[in-house]
């Protein structure tokens, strides 16, 4: 298995940074996308999205998106402007399906640490404001993150969605 990374520009010159993991053979290729990001501002009335698809398949994939701010603070990033209180929501076309406001203040603090290890993610700072959620979704389907700042925050954030492997087990 061999691990490539492609760049992809999108609008307003928006960077992101797609992995992608393939297994080659003498008659087929297969590649999925394992992980997808993008870092840029969040200003007031002013949301950072993107949006992404799941592959094909017959059964829900888990998935780890985050919206990561405070961390990018701090040690080894030192980001300054990073937004020290995002909010995150995941929606599938105009529905909103779950938000979060801190990675740990669900109770999910531990699967959401743990689905980040098995993914490669860089660890969050403990007790910060960033953002996780850990869930299941549909194949065959589009879905959108919005990253906007919570009471008006604003600043520098990154969005990140990661494909959580099928060896994961929940803790």
């Amino acid at each position: 298995m061999k691990t490539i990374a492609k760049m992809l520009f999108g609008l307003s010159a928006a960077l992101f940074l797609a992995l992608f993991s393939s297994t080659a053979s003498a008659q087929t290729t297969s590649a999925r996308l394992v992980n997808i990001a993008t870092r840029g501002p969040i200003a007031a009335n002013d949301p950072m999205i993107a949006g992404f698809v799941t592959g094909p398949g017959t059964s829900q994939k888990r998935v780890l998106i985050r919206v990561v701010g405070p961390s990018l603070a701090a040690a080894p990033f030192n980001i300054s402007g990073a937004i020290k209180a995002p909010k995150l929501e995941l929606m599938a076309g105009p529905n909103v399906l779950r938000t979060n406001t801190g990675w740990e203040s669900s109770g999910d603090g531990p699967l959401n640490a743990k689905a980040a290890a098995a993914c490669g993610a860089f660890p969050l700072q403990a007790g910060s404001a960033d953002c996780v959620l850990t869930v299941s979704l549909f194949p065959n389907s589009a879905y959108t993150v919005v990253a906007s700042g919570l009471n008006g925050s604003t600043g520098t954030a990154l969005i990140e969605v990661y494909e959580v492997p099928d060896s994961f087990v929940a803790p």
